[in-house]
């Protein structure tokens, strides 16, 4: 069957497999592409570097309709297209169109191409032999894996056509892709390789910031990490989504997220899409001075709680030798400071002293060493911080421990919230949950921290 789809032209070397391929593409008026001969098990496949403009044209969405039934999945290649999806990938295209990161395709060939290859290199079998690939002008190949992103490369040239960006066009019209084209009658076959393909783990979102330094939020966060005495060095566990009880870290990578989240909002509660959506709509893009303004005051804002509170400072001062045996004495008393939830109670009260304008915020900060943070202190179960014989991470008990703290230290939070809030709690040692449970949360625009 394979055969049927493609005619195979062997060469004996590169230069007449060059001038055959380039002859044949020239008088039929085809597409032609350099590739390499893969095999993977019994299967043999093309592995294709294509020019965007070409894959745009000869590529042919089959996807299923959003409400679709059975026989229609599975005559079709391609799930539902998603729209939203696809133009995040397009605006991602257009926000980074010096230098995007568009990672490979996989295509299907179901009508006939042909294959220029040559299967010997000075007299030795070529593992992978190079190939020249030939597609007429009326073929097309149906996707298997990257729907979403030929789609979002249709509507960015449309965007920018519509811009007037010639320079822009340009720069994608001189990109190229990498392409596997897989040569495979039976849909049920591409239907598993779309699976296959799909079965990768996804990182926690919070651990995406070490990567996607793109995005403001988390590259807010990676500057605060980095600047900040209290969450420097090996003080922060970056993989982990749980705190074992002998973990010598004092914070998980999440925490720290989850009160930067706090101290940007106002509350960790917020869905991920959400919560970026209006970080990037504060602090626009890294290189504008209010991102620069942020990320200095959220660093100022953790550096004056280190230095204000004795416990945060001696945390901040140990060396690393004895992080582990002292860290485990803090959760022995159980020290709220060393919590999820005790960080992002510090977290909001950054938020409420700066959302408020307060001048004086380093002299309110500083009165903050006089709180006792130890978990049997009355003012947590008061405040609900503390029920029982555990600590709450529900919105209110974040926002109650705060409205504490700031009455016991004598500042007066002109914007304090009346009653407590109703969201069920969620563990913010968990970064798959408190990244992907949505939780209600009703804050406007006018919530976030003016700058």
């Amino acid at each position: 069957e394979e055969d049927q789809l493609i005619k195979w032209v062997e060469h004996y070397d590169l230069n007449a497999m060059l001038d055959s391929a380039g002859q044949e593409a020239t008088v039929r008026g085809c597409f032609k592409f350099p590739a390499a001969i893969i095999r993977e098990g019994k299967r043999r496949m093309l592995n294709a570097s294509i020019p965007v403009r070409d894959l745009l044209a000869f590529t042919r969405f089959d996807s299923a309709s959003d409400v679709a039934t059975l026989d229609e999945v599975k005559t079709k290649y391609n799930r539902p297209l998603d729209r939203d999806h696809a133009l995040e990938f397009c605006n991602y295209l257009l926000e980074n169109i010096e230098q995007p990161f568009i990672p490979s395709f996989s295509l299907n060939v179901i009508e006939p191409i042909t294959v220029h290859y040559v299967p010997k290199v000075v007299g030795h079998d070529a593992d992978v032999p190079f190939a020249v690939v030939v597609i007429p002008r009326t073929t097309r190949m149906v996707i298997v894996d990257g729907q979403h992103r030929i789609f979002g490369l249709l509507r960015a040239y449309d965007q920018l056509k519509e811009n007037g960006d010639r320079r822009g066009e340009s720069i994608l019209d001189q990109t190229s892709v990498p392409v596997l084209i897989t040569i495979e009658r039976d849909i049920n076959k591409s239907h598993l390789d779309f699976f296959d393909a799909s079965r990768t783990k996804s990182l926690p979102a919070s651990q995406l910031a070490v990567y996607d330094i793109r995005n403001v939020a988390r590259a807010l966060l990676m500057d605060l990490v980095q600047n900040s005495s209290l969450f420097s060095g090996k003080r922060i566990d970056y993989t982990s989504t749980k705190m074992s009880k002998k973990s010598a870290a004092l914070y998980l990578f999440n925490q720290v997220y989850m009160a930067e989240k706090t101290f940007l909002t106002g509350g960790y509660g917020l869905a991920e899409e959400e919560f970026h959506t209006r970080a990037r709509r504060m602090l626009t893009s890294i290189t504008d001075p209010k991102y620069s303004e942020m990320r200095d005051r959220i660093i100022d804002y953790f550096n004056a709680l280190t230095e204000a509170i004795p416990l945060l400072r001696e945390a901040a001062s140990l060396p690393e030798e004895r992080f582990s045996s002292r860290f485990l004495q803090y959760r022995e008393v159980g020290v709220l400071l060393f919590t999820a939830t005790g960080l992002a109670i510090l977290a909001r009260v950054g938020y409420d002293l700066f959302r408020a304008g307060e001048e004086n915020w380093r002299e309110v900060v500083q009165r903050l060493g006089s709180i006792d943070w130890r978990r049997s202190n009355p003012i947590w179960t008061e405040s609900g911080v503390v029920i029982g014989d555990r600590v709450s991470t529900a919105h209110k008990s974040i926002t109650g421990g705060a409205n504490t703290i700031e009455d016991a230290i004598g500042w007066t939070n002109p914007h304090r919230e009346s009653g407590g809030q109703s969201e069920p709690e969620i563990d913010l040692d968990d970064a798959t949950a408190a990244a992907t449970r949505e939780i209600a949360t009703s804050r406007s625009q006018d919530d976030l921290i003016p700058l």
